[in-house]
């Protein structure tokens, strides 16, 4: 489940990031 817009593509990546640290 990603996704379309870029923006909100870059807050998920960030997100997982943020939460997988």
């Amino acid at each position: 489940m990603k996704p379309r817009n870029p923006q909100e593509e870059l807050s998920f990546s960030l997100s997982c990031h943020i939460r997988v640290n």
